[in-house]
This record gives C-alpha cells, sequence and structure tokens, in this order.
C-alpha cells in the first residue's frame, strides 16, 4: 500500500478547485501562516475561505451570495469583506469576520481534490 504523502510536485492544495479557479483577492494574515482567499460565483465557489497551506486544511468564513467579495482589511483575528451588489463598483455593505482560534472547524482538502 502505497504511503500518503502531505507534499509532492502534483499535490497543490493551494490550487484547490473550491477557490484556484476565480480568485477576487487573496492576502496573508499577519504574523500567522493563513491565507484569506475571496472567489467570484461564475468559475468559483463564491466565498470567502482562509486557508491554512502548512497543514493543507481550510475554513469556509461566508458564502455572500453577492457578485464578488473583496477584502477591504486584514489583521491578526479578522478580515473586512466588502460585498459586491453587481451594480456598483463600490461595496454596498462592509462585513468583519472573525477567525476561528483554534483548528477544530478546519477541513481537510477534499480527497484528491487538490491533485492535479
Amino acid at each position: 500500500m502505497p504511503s500518503f504523502e502531505k507534499w509532492t510536485l502534483t499535490r497543490r492544495f493551494w490550487q484547490d478547485r473550491h477557490w484556484g479557479a476565480d480568485v477576487h483577492d487573496l492576502g496573508w494574515v499577519p504574523n500567522r501562516n493563513l491565507l484569506v482567499v475571496t472567489t467570484s460565483f461564475i468559475y468559483g465557489e463564491g466565498a470567502v475561505y482562509l486557508l491554512d497551506l502548512e497543514r493543507q486544511e481550510f475554513v469556509t468564513l461566508l458564502i455572500p451570495e453577492d457578485c464578488g467579495s473583496h477584502i477591504l482589511a486584514i489583521n491578526e483575528s479578522s478580515v473586512t469583506i466588502g460585498l459586491n451588489d453587481c451594480e456598483s463598483p463600490s461595496p454596498y455593505r462592509r462585513v468583519v469576520l472573525t477567525f476561528p482560534q483554534c483548528n477544530s472547524q478546519s477541513q481537510p482538502a477534499p480527497s484528491g481534490a487538490a491533485e492535479r
């Protein structure tokens, strides 16, 4: 039985189908090994994700069902997202999303989904 290797040349967690096809914004969380990614619903999932690249886990922070969320501000404990109503280039609403304090809510990458 082959052993599972977390890091290989073909296992690219950061290119997972949930967020890899239609990234709007991405931002590193200061002083943490985390990445926030916003996607569009056109080719992506239309959500805001918190990625732990080292552990290859993610948390879906929000599925806003808008025309594309954008990162407005980010700090060690939260991200401020601007929601777009499809009619104006300016965000119609700001939402502050707090990061989970522990990884108990993290979801591992779907089996085989991150492999290309």
